[in-house]
């Protein structure tokens, strides 16, 4: 019979590891093609800008990046970010597909994503909100 762990784990499985490695994979293989992107040739898209305890969808801004930040899985900022002369930096977000990442800010584990392939891209993506309540099931069915 199955258990909600194992179930979780498939599910995780499924959807979490072809994120990861469409990720690895079209980052490396775009990055050449970045190259051209100059701060005076990015068109400014409309993004989200707010910041609540939960997801939010007001607020408006223009700029060369849309960015979505999730603390602890919970409080929720959304806002625009503009290139600089220094491109370089920012060369993972000038793909034209969403790029996330985990990094540990002021000792809180933050999801920070990046897009610029539509206006209001930092909007609430499916595939995100699934990975959340996957992992979600998953440390409750650890903690049982």
């Amino acid at each position: 019979m199955w258990n909600i762990q194992s179930v979780s784990l498939i599910l995780l499985s499924i959807i979490y590891i072809p994120i990861i490695s469409c990720y690895k994979n079209d980052y490396h293989r775009e990055k050449s093609r970045q190259t051209h992107y100059t701060v005076e040739n990015i068109i400014k898209i409309k993004c989200f800008q707010c910041n609540q305890p939960y997801d939010c969808m007001t607020g408006l801004c223009w700029g060369d990046i849309c960015v979505k930040s999730q603390v602890n899985a919970g409080y929720v900022s959304k806002g625009c970010e503009n290139f600089t002369t220094s491109v370089g930096l920012y060369e993972p977000h000038l793909k034209q597909k969403q790029y996330c990442r985990e990094e540990e800010v002021l000792g809180a584990p933050t999801i920070n994503c990046f897009c610029r392939d539509q206006d209001f891209c930092n909007s609430t993506s499916s595939n995100f909100s699934i990975i959340l309540i996957i992992l979600l099931l998953l440390l409750i069915s650890i903690r049982l």
